[in-house]
Order: structure tokens, then sequence, then C-alpha cells
């Protein structure tokens, strides 16, 4: 395995910032020969990488898939019309039994 230098830490920092994390991943393997836990673990935490961002549940918390979401997965509340929450997958609404 070859020895992180300056050299390859910056053009992997340069892969995560243009392409995101995966291609970052990749690089880091391809230049160091290293792992993909390790190489996976080194991208999450190196501070510089593409990551989506999310919303969070007005129910229950949770992150949903995006700030725009109007429906959450842990929940499973659907919420595109506020006067009707439903129980996602469903046309029942939130406060009926399951």
């Amino acid at each position: 395995m070859n020895a992180l230098t300056p050299e390859i830490e910056q053009a992997v920092r340069a892969a995560i910032r243009e392409k995101g994390p995966i291609p970052g991943i990749a690089a880091l393997r391809a230049l160091t020969g290293m792992g993909l836990k390790d190489a996976k673990e080194w991208v999450d935490n190196s501070g510089e990488y593409y990551r989506k961002p999310v919303g969070r549940c007005r129910y229950c918390g949770d992150e949903t898939r995006s700030p725009e979401a109007q429906q959450c997965r842990h929940c499973l509340r659907d919420w595109h019309d506020d006067a009707n929450v439903l129980r996602l997958g469903t046309d029942k609404p939130w406060t009926e039994s399951r």
C-alpha cells in the first residue's frame, strides 16, 4: 500500500469536491491500494466530502430524503396536504388505526 502523501491527499480531495464521495473513494483506493472500508471511512471523516442535504420529519424528527420531503419513511406519515395527514402508502388518515 502506498503512503497517503500530500499530493495524493490533494488529488483525492479534488475528486471528492468535483465528483462526490464515491469517486473520491475510488481515487483513494487506486492511488494508495487502501481497502474499501478504510477508504470509505477516510472519505466520510475527511470533512470535505459531498453530502446531499437532508431534512427532518416534522412529526418524529428523523431524517427525510431531502429538505423538501413531505413524507417520512420512518414514522410513515405523508403530509402533502397539511389538513389531511395520511399513513404513507394508503389513503387513510393518520389518526386511524393501522
